[in-house]
């Protein structure tokens, strides 16, 4: 028994005669002849050599695709070969492709066990090296850290009183007989002159620069930029920049978006004038 639309093909297929005129076994040829087509062997062989192992794709997954492919190939005898070659040309991996042209005409099966183990070595090599390399950077990062928190070691002897270096003392100091530019006193330098501990240090001097006028009526100012550390030991950096011949203390703060002043220095540098 046959249904409708199986019966439809044999009437198209025995046309002009009806299925009815027909024997089953005539029937039954005429049926496998259209439904059995063949694919064509050189179209499938093209379609075998043409596929490639793809970007990503495992040594295990093209297997399954070629193999699929040689189905209608014909290859019979040479099934086995034609496998091993293809496998073996179409790697992506050279390396592995490298080793497995060294072996003396191995059979598919063993080109395959060869290939998906040093697939899978070189896949764990690879993650283990990235976990060794992540590991290896915390431990320079931690080492870095150690280093910057030991503290740093102290010279033989206590800082000169001529100089305040601690690689010798005071009766060996090139300074000892040094006259100071600052008390003209002999014995010590200018920077270590304790006439000068009430008075800041200056640690470098900028050039008179001109600031640009922020709005239509700005006066002028000339500022000229010094920075000074006290004696007395502080976590903050003091700068006294000179501005229209004003000397102002402010703190440096380099993350500071603006710049401010105290109102007692404002009219210190504006005086009566109009801003």
């Amino acid at each position: 028994c046959i249904g409708a639309k199986t019966y439809q093909l044999l009437r198209s297929l025995t046309s002009p005669d009806l299925p009815s005129t027909k024997s089953y076994d005539e029937l039954k040829v005429v049926l496998n002849k259209h439904l059995s087509l063949q694919p064509l062997e050189i179209a499938e062989r093209f379609r075998f050599h043409k596929r490639n192992q793809r970007e990503g794709e495992s040594i295990q997954d093209y297997t399954v695709k070629i193999k699929r492919l040689s189905e209608h190939c014909k290859f019979v005898l040479h099934l086995d070969q034609s496998l091993r070659d293809k496998l073996v040309c179409d790697l992506r991996d050279t390396a592995i492709q490298k080793r497995l042209l060294q072996e003396a005409d191995p059979t598919f099966q063993i080109a395959y066990d060869k290939a998906v183990a040093l697939e899978m070595a070189s896949r764990d090599a690879t993650e283990l090296h990235g976990n060794a390399s992540s590991a290896q950077l915390g431990q320079e990062v931690k080492s870095i850290h150690a280093m910057a928190r030991k503290p740093q070691p102290k010279g033989k002897f206590s800082a000169c009183q001529s100089c305040r270096k601690t690689n010798h003392s005071r009766e060996n100091s090139y300074f000892r007989e040094a006259e100071c530019k600052a008390c003209h006193k002999k014995g010590h330098i200018q920077s270590v002159c304790r006439s000068k501990a009430t008075q800041p240090k200056v640690l470098f001097k900028a050039k008179p620069k001109k600031v640009h006028q922020l709005e239509e009526g700005t006066d002028f100012f000339s500022i000229d930029l010094q920075m000074h550390q006290s004696a007395v030991t502080t976590n903050k950096i003091w700068v006294h920049p000179l501005i229209d011949n004003v000397l102002i203390r402010m703190e440096l703060d380099t993350g500071s978006g603006l710049s401010l002043i105290t109102i007692r220095d404002f009219k210190a540098i504006s005086g009566n004038r109009h801003l």
